[in-house]
């Protein structure tokens, strides 16, 4: 016997407001709920960090697990996430990118943005789905903290002591409700931690009180890739169009061509930036070649939900130019 249909009106049409879809449905957002989706947790306040060293306005990035807890501290000393209130509702920048899904910074100039993670969820991803969230942010000589938890502010943004440390600090646990018995251990973001060394060499990483060091850059990356003895090495950096380019060209001891390709700071399996490499190298021998191919851009698209592909194909004679600009001779 078929049970009773249930009504199908507008009383059966429920709405999600505020963060609460997140907690809802998290893997419509963070895909996974295990080590994978924890992961995309920890590099939301990492990424903040990293556009605040593009800007010029961070030098110094750490972060620490306490591995009893399960508590993260994600710290820097870039400018500090604005706190004073804006708007009708009188709620500071801060509370507006922890509480809302899409809200961010904006300088008035486009400017670029990265992110350290696959998805790029913001920060109220963050709040949704972590049982407590502290913030600390410290400029213009003054120090304030917030509390959230699941989603809300459990607290007013209030000042607290100043500890002389201009930046922005975070602390949070991720939710058992959403996450079960999930754990992520410092060794499980340190090889990302690395590579994100390599392209921002300006920028200190301390992972547990480690400092991550990779002084030549990208050439360090060449070298992982190529696994092997390199030799011939071309730099290579340009900007046009607002597509900023470096890359380093190595040969190694034999081997298929390998075009290892980021933009905006995720690696990515290939797309128009890696066509516009191929194609700029189509001269050179191919034998060993290995390029490692950092590009950034304003507002990068790609194929999907993750950023394994970029998908802007009016960048590839762009990209094929500024390459093939720095390998003609001197």
């Amino acid at each position: 016997m078929m049970p009773p249909a249930s009504p199908y009106d507008a009383s059966s049409i429920t709405v999600h407001r505020g963060l609460l879809a997140v907690r809802k449905r998290p893997g419509m957002y963070i895909g996974d709920l295990g080590v994978a989706g924890l992961r995309e947790l920890i590099f939301e306040p990492i990424s903040n960090t990293l556009d605040e060293y593009l800007a010029g306005h961070a030098t110094a990035l750490s972060i620490a697990c306490d591995v009893d807890t399960g508590t993260w501290t994600v710290s820097d000393d870039g400018r500090g996430i604005p706190v004073a209130p804006i708007g009708e509702d009188g709620q500071s920048p801060l509370e507006k990118w922890m509480c809302h899904l899409h809200a961010g910074p904006h300088f008035g100039t486009p400017r670029i943005h990265v992110h350290a993670g696959r998805l790029g969820l913001g920060l109220a991803v963050l709040n949704a789905l972590t049982v407590e969230c502290i913030v600390e942010v410290e400029r213009d000589g003054r120090r304030f903290r917030q509390d959230y938890a699941r989603g809300l502010p459990t607290g007013f943004l209030h000042p607290i002591a100043p500890l002389g440390q201009r930046g922005t600090t975070f602390r949070f646990r991720s939710d058992p409700e959403i996450f079960g018995d999930a754990t992520l251990s410092p060794a499980d973001i340190r090889a990302r931690l690395v590579e994100l060394a390599a392209l921002n060499r300006g920028l200190r990483i301390t992972l547990q009180g480690e400092v991550l060091e990779m002084p030549d850059g990208l050439l360090s990356l060449a070298g992982q890739a190529a696994g092997g003895t390199l030799s011939r090495v071309r730099l290579i950096e340009g900007a046009e169009e607002g597509v900023s380019v470096r890359g380093v060209l190595v040969w190694r001891a034999g081997g298929p061509p390998l075009v290892v390709g980021y933009c905006n700071q995720s690696f990515t399996e290939g797309g128009s930036h890696v066509e516009g490499a191929q194609a700029a190298l189509a001269g050179q021998p191919q034998s060993g070649l290995v390029l490692v191919l950092a590009v950034q851009v304003n507002d990068p698209r790609f194929a999907g939900r993750t950023r394994d592909r970029v998908d802007m194909p009016w960048i590839v004679p762009i990209i094929e130019a500024i390459i093939r600009d720095g390998l003609s001779p001197e």
